[in-house]
């Protein structure tokens, strides 16, 4: 077998108490939800090292050599990479204008709000001047 399967240790899940009942008793009160409380996961992000460019490139005096296939696999990653950071910038222009639209129908909202205000208060005032 190739691949092994790998242990993960998940978290126990909280006990939970559950109220006795009685079969005589159903029906005679309300039910209450039971309380508990759930803590969320925590999950583990890997640690990205920022890597000292200038320094690297000091260090290196004269040819590198790359095995090939290793550079093909950091251009696919690059291009994998540009491709991903173009989707981004798709996904961040759409929501910006997606925000704007959002915004521009709240003014609007707002605006009507104040004029119908505005109409209330004349009419309030337009009746209780016939009322004196």
């Amino acid at each position: 077998m190739i691949f092994k399967k790998k242990k993960v240790d998940l978290p126990k899940p909280p006990e939970i108490k559950l109220p006795e009942i009685k079969i005589e008793d159903i029906g005679k009160e309300e039910l209450k939800p039971i309380e508990t409380e759930i803590k969320p996961i925590p999950l583990e992000t890997p640690k990205i090292e920022k890597i000292e460019s200038e320094e690297r490139r000091e260090e290196i005096k004269g040819p590198i050599f790359v095995k090939i296939t290793k550079y093909r696999d950091v251009l696919k990653i690059v291009e994998k990479t540009s491709r991903r950071i173009e989707e981004i910038e798709k996904d961040l222009q759409r929501l910006k204008k997606t925000k704007e639209e959002e915004e521009e129908k709240i003014k609007n909202i707002e605006s009507c709000v104040e004029e119908m205000k505005k109409n209330i208060k004349e009419a309030e005032e337009i009746l209780f001047s016939k009322l004196e």
